[in-house]
């Protein structure tokens, strides 16, 4: 009890002391409880077979231990002038080559390229359905199915005409697969079972993410939050943040998102509303997200930054300090969770996901 009212205490003076400078009264996201360097800017990341995968802007794709936080393989790619998308499913890590209109594999036992899959056109984001691949084609508004069995492209889903502005993100959920088109100012939902477009619905994004029930995704830099109803077809939120919209990613109960501005930002969205927001320093190139392995791991200059999640998105709160974070912001981060922090029983699991 003793420990409880003195965490009480600290919350209701760090409240006051953010009520006196006219700041926000924001549960503080998570603190950065590793930096991990990189040898060149990281351009996409994605959490699957055990391990965070990184491609850089110098062309190469990382492989980083979430055990250790080192960097544990570098797998030299040829040359490419657009950053490369990335995703890991169907037993595989996958790569787009924006110049040579193909997608890699990569076999994530032996870190070696297995296959190289002529996709036509410029390809982008990368998504997993059941059984298949699926790759954008920016300048040749498609979408290319993969059979991961025989690494061949089966289907072409054509979304309209050929040019910039085309299939960027992909991401699978509530049964669908969805594609953004910028160009176009639409988010496409597409049928895994047919290949067929079922709905094209009014929504410019560049980045997306799947869960809750809904598409969660940027506004192509703006300052908006975009939430569509995957059972309406509908937008039906838009939370304001500060900053463009950089990445989004669903987990741990909550949406995150990175801004930049001039500085940037690691956002947490709950209830629809900007319920953390942690400060990550100045200008980085990438600024992507991937959820893994009970964290959130942000590119940045250099390198890669992982992040602790704290309270306020359904797991166990941690009462008291880790690393650098100091009693006044663990206090602070318990804003929302008090009750759940009295009963606290182990810290943040770090090994496991948390759903």
């Amino acid at each position: 009890m003793k420990r409880l009212a003195f965490v009480v205490t600290l919350v209701l003076a760090a409240l006051g002391a953010a009520s006196a400078t006219g700041g926000e009264r924001l549960d503080g996201p998570g603190w950065v409880s590793a930096t991990i360097p990189t040898e060149g800017d990281p351009a996409h990341l994605a959490f699957g077979e055990g391990a965070l995968w990184v491609t850089t802007y110098d062309d190469e794709l990382l492989r980083i231990d979430p055990e250790t936080n080192a960097v544990v393989t570098s797998v030299s790619l040829s040359p490419n002038r657009a950053e490369r998308w990335l995703g890991v499913g169907q037993s595989g890590v996958w790569f787009s080559n924006f110049d040579d209109g193909t997608v890699s594999r990569v076999d994530p036992e032996t870190n070696r390229v297995v296959a190289t899959i002529p996709v036509q056109g410029n390809p982008t984001g990368i998504g997993f359905s059941p059984g298949a691949v699926w790759v954008g084609n920016e300048r040749g508004s498609s979408v290319a199915r993969i059979d991961p069995r025989t690494n061949t492209v089966v289907a072409v889903v054509r979304l309209g005409r050929a040019g910039n502005g085309g299939p960027q993100a992909i991401a699978f959920g509530a049964g669908s697969v969805w594609a953004t088109v910028p160009g176009a100012s639409q988010l496409v939902r597409i049928d895994p079972l047919t290949n067929a477009v079922v709905a094209r619905i009014p929504a410019r994004m560049c980045a997306i993410a799947v869960g809750r029930g809904a598409v969660w995704g940027d506004s192509c830099g703006g300052n908006r939050l975009l939430q569509v109803s995957a059972r309406t077809n509908e937008v039906v939120t838009s939370v304001e943040v500060r900053g463009s919209v950089r990445s989004v990613q669903v987990g741990y109960g909550a949406v995150w998102a990175t801004t930049r501005g001039g500085r940037s930002f690691l956002v947490r969205v709950e209830s629809r509303r900007v319920s953390g927001r942690l400060a990550l320093g100045g200008y980085a190139p990438g600024r992507r997200l991937a959820i893994g392995a009970g964290a959130v791991w942000v590119g940045d200059k250099n390198g890669v930054l992982r992040i602790q999640p704290t309270g306020g998105h359904g797991c166990e709160p941690r009462l008291l300090s880790h690393g650098a974070a100091s009693a006044n912001q663990t206090a602070v981060s318990l804003v929302a969770n008090i009750d759940a922090a009295a009963t606290a029983r182990s810290a943040w699991p770090t090994r496991a996901e948390c759903h």
